[in-house]
């Protein structure tokens, strides 16, 4: 069992970001580009993390938990995918996400795609872009026939959590939540199978 979710993971990593590209694209009116994070030019880097600083800074910062290398690292990682989505060359979204395996319970492995980040400039929020963007994922994950779509959201962020819920994410097995002492995390472990 775990052999199969770790290959099947691996072969996920081998799909083209042309094939990755067609997918979002073809769910949102917007140029898409997707590329692997450490790729990246720098002046684009600038821009995509300059989006993520201006959603989420401030709730992380709240909480004390906010580093803002650790987070430029996880983004602009070997093994991210990024896809960019502009509008007249000007950011409006982005992606982050890697294929990977998760140990769930009783030590079952799943062969997943873990989103990072989904962050869209506020002024395009509310247009369906963000919820494109996850069904673009779940196809992706369908295709690779991976198990689940997973990611991280702070109990801080209630607007994140609530927009996942409605996307058909829920809390995953290995929530904290769900475990003694775990409701004081500051984050849930959300998944759509």
């Amino acid at each position: 069992m775990h052999n199969a979710a770790q290959l099947r993971a691996k072969n996920a990593r081998k799909t083209s970001l042309t094939q990755v590209n067609e997918i979002f694209q073809s769910r949102l009116e917007y140029e898409v580009l997707t590329q692997i994070g450490n790729k990246i030019p720098e002046s684009k880097r600038n821009n995509i993390f300059t989006l993520y600083e201006n959603n989420m800074r401030s709730v992380f910062e709240s909480i004390g938990e906010y580093d803002r290398n650790e987070k430029y690292e996880e983004i602009f990682n070997e093994e991210s995918v990024i896809v960019s989505i502009t509008k007249d060359e000007e950011l409006v979204a982005f992606v982050s996400f890697r294929f990977d395996t998760e140990e769930g319970e009783e030590e079952n492995l799943f062969a997943i795609i873990y989103l990072y980040e989904l962050q869209v400039q506020q002024s395009y929020q509310n247009g369906k872009i963000g919820a494109k963007c996850l069904d673009s994922l779940h196809s992706l994950k369908e295709l690779l026939k991976l198990d689940k779509t997973m990611l991280t959201v702070s109990k801080y962020n209630p607007r994140g959590v609530k927009f996942y819920s409605r996307n058909h994410f829920e809390l995953d097995e290995i929530d904290p939540s769900w475990f003694e002492g775990g409701e004081n995390e500051n984050y849930h472990i959300m998944s759509r199978a």
